[in-house]
């Protein structure tokens, strides 16, 4: 008959336990929380190449409800939205040159409203 081991607290058997807590910490308790606010949303975009040039576009929005422990306050975001029109040049195989224009609206649950446009220039590398 072989003496009971105490149980390991070391090596991989401890990062596993410690990576399982993040996991669930992280990933599983926002699942089943009540109090959460629930969102939807979705996502569209599409790009054409010509030569060197590829324009794009894209449109995404967002809407978030107020979760049951919530009173109606005002200051809390209820939607947004963006679009985004692009132009993007390709200078070699890994660099391309940005042109972007991207409207945006956010709203709130009062009913208020923020608008923004935004011209962004730059490059993208890619490795």
């Amino acid at each position: 008959m072989q003496p009971m081991r105490p149980a390991s607290t070391s090596g991989s058997d401890c990062s596993r336990s410690m990576a399982h807590r993040l996991f669930q910490t992280a990933f599983m308790l926002p699942l089943w929380n009540p109090l959460l606010r629930k969102s939807k949303g979705w996502y569209a975009q599409g790009t054409y190449k010509i030569g060197k040039w590829k324009p794009g576009i894209s449109y995404g929005e967002s809407k978030l409800d107020l979760a049951p422990n919530e009173a109606a306050n005002g200051t809390l975001v209820k939607s947004n939205k963006s679009l985004v029109l692009g132009l993007y040049y390709s200078l070699t195989p890994s660099l391309n040159l940005v042109a972007e224009y991207i409207p945006t609206t956010a709203k709130n649950q009062a009913g208020g409203e923020v608008k923004d446009k935004v011209m962004a220039l730059g490059a993208i590398l890619f490795f």
